[in-house]
């Protein structure tokens, strides 16, 4: 069960090596996931790896077709760099759809939870799960002063240079966001989230 809707979803993309026809949105496709029981927290990190795994296969085939474009006009093939053109395009569209879907799997998992995982997501991923999840404790505060929050970044040991651009971007978005923080070690984040907090549609953050 936990990895059918994404295995379903990325069947849907492709036949042959080419794009089929599909009118589910991303919202639709993660309705029919919500359809189950909720799940739990190790569920929801395997459903958010594989839509991952959806958006890197269909990155391939976007670069794909890109250098067949590319190609087809160096030999002044018009139409045919056109055709593989929009296919870059249509793959870039359910790029972005896949990944809406892995950052709202790993959301579903971190229902009540104090612990935030964005060490395997890509920069954009984590930002969208992190304004979420945010915004859900920020609603929950009630008429407590603060409550403290964990996020995992990791170190980085996998980027280029070392550098970790997770944990970069995310200590960004939490001073936007008037959350004070403090590093608990190299690959996690302790954040202090209070009233003075920014729901993320209130304010611009990017």
């Amino acid at each position: 069960r936990i990895l059918k809707v994404a295995k379903d979803y990325a069947n849907d993309f492709t036949f042959a090596g080419h794009p089929v026809n599909t009118k589910e949105s991303h919202e639709q496709v993660f309705a029919k996931e919500e359809e189950n029981s909720p799940l739990s927290r190790e569920e929801a990190i395997q459903q958010a790896h594989a839509y991952s795994d959806v958006a890197g296969k269909l990155c391939e085939m976007r670069e794909d077709c890109l250098n067949k474009a590319e190609n087809a006009l160096a030999e002044g093939k018009k139409t045919v760099a056109q055709y593989y053109s929009e296919m870059a395009k249509w793959y870039m569209e359910r790029i972005e759809q896949s990944n809406s879907l892995a950052a709202n799997a790993m959301l579903n998992g971190h229902e009540g939870a104090t612990t935030l995982d964005l060490h395997f997501l890509q920069v954009h991923q984590a930002l969208k799960v992190l304004d979420l999840f945010l915004d859900d404790k920020i609603r929950t505060l009630m008429n407590k002063r603060k409550t403290t929050v964990y996020i995992i970044t990791g170190r980085g040991s996998h980027s280029p240079k070392g550098l970790c651009r997770i944990k970069h971007a995310v200590q960004i978005r939490l001073r936007k966001r008037h959350i004070p923080f403090t590093e608990q070690n190299p690959g996690m984040l302790r954040a202090y989230i209070t009233k003075r907090a920014i729901i993320s549609y209130k304010k611009m953050v990017t």
